[in-house]
């Protein structure tokens, strides 16, 4: 009796304890072999546990490794620019002349020399010029050392110098002590700040009550949502500087609590833009400290996702679903994390159907006998049966010992 119960007792736990993804999206058709990202919209991220570590990609029954990549809310790039070398006369046992090109005339305060690799001590004078007739100097006796890079056959040097806006520079190179150095090319590294991508979540409600001191702004949306950025619309007068505290709004058996997320400022001279740290939340409370200051008005609160796609090697011919939203599921674990090298900068973008619900007819869900309604409440209904004839057997058994 006791064994067929513990077995009962053990179908019942897997039947409960069955992992399941509840939701669906179908992927754009593939037209070739390769990579693609995915765009993971706030449309499918309101269902997914925090790191998106229960999302999938499956092809029929095959799961397809994936990587996820997040936009940073900023990117710095540098490019290498090249000045033009108008010539270059090398005088081995004397005396070197390297002539480049700022034919913008931008000022400047160095040069990068991109130098084959060299074990040598040179001494370089560097003078400026706006004719190529009159020279002037710049920087007398700077010390060059050796260019050694082990990874490639050729190393950055730069040469610092005051800052100038001459359109020629010479570099006079003594050469007297050992043979020229092979320079290849000379500029400067220009860099350039990107923003990251963003996509809109769906428009929040706002509700605002003003205190004698004090304005709280409700911020609620129709379902839990990721967000990195909050764009405020404000009215107020003409010139206003306020405090203000974001916290996220939660509730539980005791009633609401509130958890502050950051502190910002309101101010008419910036341009509203917040970055924000938040996992997930339905509900935000802006609190503004308005002093002895008319309140502000909260016409409108955008709020922004920084995209996060799934990148993936995908086949033409083959049709590809996104599941997700299962809170049990671990994050998975692929080998293609190690061969990020092989990924190009620029890969096609596939997006996604509508999601939709998984029902237990539909291929790949985690629907079987033991997850069953019926199953479940047949194996509780005999459980209780046997508990109630193993008590009745043990009461008579006392009463007989009695």
């Amino acid at each position: 009796m006791k064994k067929s119960l513990l077995f009962l007792f053990i179908l019942f736990s897997i039947g409960c304890t069955s992992q399941s993804f509840q939701w669906q999206a179908v992927i754009d058709s593939v037209k070739s072999d390769g990579f693609y990202k995915i765009l993971i919209n706030p449309e499918i991220s309101t269902h997914l546990k925090p790191g998106y570590g229960d999302l999938r990609i499956f092809t029929g029954n095959e799961e397809v490794s994936y990587i996820l990549k997040k936009e940073e809310p900023s990117k710095t790039t540098s490019l290498f620019k090249e000045y033009e070398i108008v010539s270059k006369d090398l005088h081995a046992g004397g005396i070197s002349y390297i002539v480049l090109h700022n034919k913008d005339k931008n000022a400047i305060d160095n040069i990068h020399l991109d130098i084959r690799n060299a074990d040598v001590m040179k001494r370089i004078r560097i003078t400026g010029s706006d004719d190529q007739k009159e020279w002037f100097m710049v920087k007398d006796e700077y010390e060059f050392y050796s260019a050694n890079n082990p990874k490639g056959t050729s190393e950055i040097k730069i040469l610092n110098f005051p800052l100038s806006n001459y359109e020629y520079y010479r570099l006079e190179i003594n050469d007297k002590k050992s043979r020229p150095i092979d320079i290849l090319k000379a500029g400067y590294f220009d860099y350039s700040s990107e923003k990251g991508k963003y996509t809109e979540v769906p428009s929040p409600v706002i509700t605002q009550k003003d205190s004698a001191k004090e304005s709280y702004i409700r911020i609620s949306f129709s379902s839990p949502q990721y967000f990195d950025q909050l764009k405020l619309e404000i009215s107020g007068p003409v010139y206003y500087k306020r405090q203000a505290t974001l916290s996220e709004v939660n509730r539980n058996k005791k009633g609401e609590y509130h958890t502050e997320v950051t502190n910002m400022e309101l101010s008419s001279d910036n341009n509203h833009e917040y970055d924000v740290s938040l996992t997930k939340a339905s509900e935000l409370l802006l609190r503004i400290s308005n002093d002895d200051n008319v309140p502000l008005k909260i016409k409108s609160v955008r709020a922004l996702q920084l995209n996060t796609n799934g990148i993936a090697y995908l086949f033409k011919g083959k049709n590809y679903i996104l599941k997700f939203g299962d809170e049990k599921a671990e994050a998975p674990v692929y080998d293609l994390q190690y061969f990020n090298n092989k990924i190009p900068d620029e890969i096609p973008a596939l997006t996604t159907s509508k999601p939709g619900k998984i029902i237990s007819a539909q291929q790949g869900a985690s629907f079987t006998f033991f997850s069953s309604p019926w199953f479940i409440w047949s194996a509780i209904g005999i459980v209780i049966i046997l508990l109630s004839f193993i008590t009745v057997r043990m009461l008579s058994e006392m009463g007989k010992a009695n």
